[in-house]
């Protein structure tokens, strides 16, 4: 099932109109300032800087968050996160029962520093305070919050689920299916948690993240 879902979601990475995506910026979501994460700054080498000043072309600037949320996979085209984890905020296109979600990146023979790919993710969803939870979720929301969030008023953050992005996977986009449990209420905002990194110390390359599921 979950290698049926990849090759669906690398079909899509071509053709958004096959698998919905409520991470979409087309479709009105939105990166959430608040729990989103610095941008890396590039260092600025002074003999660079001269000859762009000398033939007016500046040194280009690092793509911000919302690039994550945007249709493409060109190399050196995606958003990248300050250091080796960090977080990433999302208001969704619609409150959405979440499924599953994708995580894309460049191949290997493609990127030329494969090491900073994303690794290890947890997913956080903000559940509405009102809804009534089942014992299981209820316990399942406790988990310690990390102190990066800044939480909404009305909503409980919650761990939907974790997984590993895999450099050494021949798909180069990957699905990740969300627990049982943590599907049986709604969502319009969640987090992306980096925790760490394939081995890059400055900064971690973020190119497209989407989330699915049901209305």
């Amino acid at each position: 099932m979950a290698n049926e879902i990849e090759r669906r979601a690398l079909f899509v990475s071509h053709d958004p109109s096959y698998y919905q995506d409520f991470a979409s910026y087309a479709s009105g979501a939105r990166p959430i300032e608040a729990m989103t994460s610095a941008t890396y700054s590039f260092p600025r080498n002074a003999a660079l800087g001269f000859v762009g000043r000398l033939f007016g072309q500046p040194l280009p600037l690092p793509h911000p968050p919302v690039t994550v949320l945007m249709h493409g996979l060109q190399p050196g085209h995606c958003w990248p996160m300050e250091g080796t984890s960090g977080h990433l905020g999302i208001k969704l296109s619609s409150p959405v029962h979440v499924t599953n979600v994708t995580v894309d990146h460049i191949p290997n023979i493609v990127a030329a520093n494969i090491y900073s790919a994303p690794r290890h993710f947890v997913l956080w969803g903000f559940i509405d305070r009102s809804t009534i939870l089942d014992t299981e979720s209820i316990e399942r929301c406790r988990a310690p919050v990390p102190l990066w969030t800044n939480i909404p008023d009305g909503v409980m953050p919650c761990p939907l689920t974790a997984f590993e992005y895999n450099i050494d996977r021949s798909y180069h986009v990957q699905n990740f299916e969300v627990e049982d449990w943590a599907q049986t209420f709604k969502v319009d905002q969640v987090v992306f948690q980096i925790l760490d990194n394939w081995g890059s110390s400055e900064s971690t390359c973020l190119y497209r993240l989407r989330v699915h599921g049901e209305v």
